[in-house]
């Protein structure tokens, strides 16, 4: 796999709670919306250079939004070990903050493919969000059991050998309000179909765009 950053996009560190996270940072034009992407399991050779999240920063991009992916701790150059999930939450929840505070944002879009959909999924809470998406999510392996904070979306692959398509269309239905999506013919790691996606996902944001923004607020303790 190639580990190598787009055209325009910058590297980066961000202060995370176990050391310094590895990103990848693109400014864009629209300059109040930050777009945050997260990779998939880092125990299965998940990384920030993943094709699929490539696609999705590509997509980000294209629709002219501050755009950050990142490596959870203990994966590249990130420091520290891998979290159990809590840890790698709490690396998303430091990239969006840097968002935040560092460009600055006002919102954030929080992207997240198979392991990192549950990561972006936990993080929502925590951040003031416009708008989630996660593509493959693994509902049967992972947590999704808390009630969306943000608009919510789902790209799911109709032949993923990884991720039962039945068992991620049942729970949208269980869901209050969610806008699914099926990329028919495509396996778990989109081969062949990484465009298809890619129009998918920039038409769920730029669609979102010309909407007034509905944010979810951080919840306070």
């Amino acid at each position: 796999m190639q580990q190598r950053l787009l055209a325009h996009e910058m590297a980066i560190s961000v202060r995370g709670a176990s050391g310094l996270i590895q990103a990848g940072y693109t400014k864009g034009t629209n300059h109040s919306i930050g777009v945050v992407i997260c990779h998939p399991h880092p125990n299965h050779q998940g990384t920030m250079f993943n094709k699929v999240i490539t696609t999705a920063t590509k997509a980000a991009i294209e629709n002219q939004l501050n755009t950050l992916r990142f490596n959870y701790r203990g994966v590249g150059a990130s420091e520290g070990v891998y979290g159990d999930v809590v840890g790698e939450t709490h690396d998303a929840v430091a990239a969006g903050q840097w968002l935040l505070n560092e460009r600055p944002c006002q919102h954030l879009w929080l992207v997240g493919f198979s392991f990192g959909a549950a990561i972006a999924y936990h993080a929502q809470s925590q951040l003031p969000t416009c708008g989630v998406i996660l593509i493959c999510p693994s509902v049967e392996k992972m947590a999704f059991k808390s009630i969306p904070s943000a608009p919510l979306h789902v790209i799911q692959a109709e032949e993923d050998e990884l991720v039962s398509t039945k068992a991620v269309s049942s729970w949208c239905e269980q869901q209050p309000e969610v806008d699914y999506h099926i990329l028919r013919g495509a396996s778990h790691f989109f081969h062949g179909k990484l465009p298809e996606l890619k129009d998918m996902l920039m038409k769920i944001i730029g669609n979102s765009l010309e909407k007034p923004l509905d944010i979810s607020r951080p919840h306070r303790k």
